[in-house]
């Protein structure tokens, strides 16, 4: 088995907090800087504070999650107008780690997004704060992440399998990621795009 489809496997096989860094270290050998920044943004997440985050860096759509807004009474916004049904999906710029976490819960789980709750305040002038959503998402984004990367891993193939990757040891340390919460806005759909890019 050569170096790449050795990483294949871990990455098909293991929690992505446990296989991207080895995907990190053969960025690295094989000096592919635009692979390195991906797997280190997907690591510690698409945050203002994560150096690889520029203002060409857009959180990937493949983070979407569906949900919907409460108020802090609970009370849902219902979104009847299909023109703005987008204000009802968000991309998680969380990294692996935490959103393994996440995906173990069973129940709903409410992140507060100020900056969109504002958003969606100035532009249809209604008060939300808090954005649901059910945890059995994030398995989805999560899969859709690992499908990028074996993509990402595809295309250089032939770089990678000259590579010689060492086996990881059952309990090897994985990256340590802070939870953020974050976002920007201004115009409701212009913010919806904008909160994809390089502010948190």
């Amino acid at each position: 088995m050569n170096g790449y489809e050795d990483l294949v496997d871990n990455v098909a096989a293991q929690a992505l907090s446990q296989s991207l860094p080895r995907v990190l270290t053969v960025a690295t050998s094989i000096r592919d800087d635009s692979l390195a920044t991906l797997v280190k943004l997907e690591l510690m997440g698409y945050w203002e504070d994560n150096p690889e985050m520029s203002a060409d860096v857009v959180v990937p759509e493949y983070r979407t999650v569906a949900g919907n807004w409460y108020d802090d009474y609970g009370r849902r916004f219902l979104v009847q107008d299909e023109k703005i049904a987008f204000v009802n999906e968000i991309r998680l710029r969380q990294g692996v780690a935490e959103l393994e976490g996440y995906s173990t819960a069973t129940q709903v789980l409410s992140m507060r997004q100020p900056s969109y709750a504002e958003a969606i305040r100035d532009s249809l002038k209604v008060n939300v704060s808090v954005f649901q959503f059910h945890a059995n998402t994030i398995c989805q984004v999560l899969a859709n992440i690992r499908v990028h990367i074996l993509e990402e891993l595809a295309q250089r193939q032939e770089a990678i399998a000259a590579v010689r990757i060492s086996k990881q040891e059952p309990g090897d340390d994985i990256i340590l990621v802070k939870p953020q919460l974050y976002g920007v806005g201004i115009d409701l759909r212009a913010l919806w795009r904008r909160t994809l890019g390089s502010k948190g």
